[in-house]
């Protein structure tokens, strides 16, 4: 061990080390760099593309994470073409517990021929079994549309 004659400025405070109230005397002889190694193990990537047809105020759910699976959601989005006569808001999310969890900001409303409707979610996530993923249309007016949604995972056996 290493005796500590003078602290580093935010050691204490970037390590959380705290002995009785007080700083450390001693910390290992060695330093040592370290890598996450994560993105690394999780580069077996399968994507999944599903179609829906959406004509109301609605919440779908799809897929659900099969036990024995624990899934790492890379990405996760849904859109829908706009034209004259249709106005939609979307968002994504997931369902636990028969209960919605909102994932990410919620779409404008889009009402424009030619724009996109997006909703992404906010960043990546694990998932265990039983959730299902899903998105919510919290806005709609006019007549059916094509969604598409979009899901990058690596499944993991548990």
């Amino acid at each position: 061990m290493a005796q500590i004659t003078q602290n580093p400025r935010g050691l204490v405070s970037l390590t959380g080390l705290r002995d009785m109230g007080e700083a450390p005397r001693e910390l290992s002889g060695v330093i040592a760099p370290t890598i996450d190694v994560t993105q690394f193990l999780l580069l077996n990537r399968e994507t999944i593309f599903e179609n829906f047809i959406i004509s109301a105020v609605a919440t779908v759910a799809s897929p659900t994470i099969p036990p024995g699976e624990l899934w790492y959601i890379h990405q996760w989005s849904v859109d829908a073409d706009v034209n004259a006569t249709n106005s939609i808001s979307l968002c994504c999310g997931f369902f636990q517990g028969n209960r919605f969890f909102a994932a990410g900001v919620p779409s404008p409303i889009r009402s424009a021929t030619g724009d996109l409707v997006s909703a992404f979610m906010d960043g990546p996530k694990w998932l265990g079994p039983g959730v299902s993923l899903a998105f919510q249309v919290q806005h709609w007016a006019g007549p059916a549309t094509n969604l598409r949604a979009q899901l990058s995972i690596s499944r993991l056996r548990i």
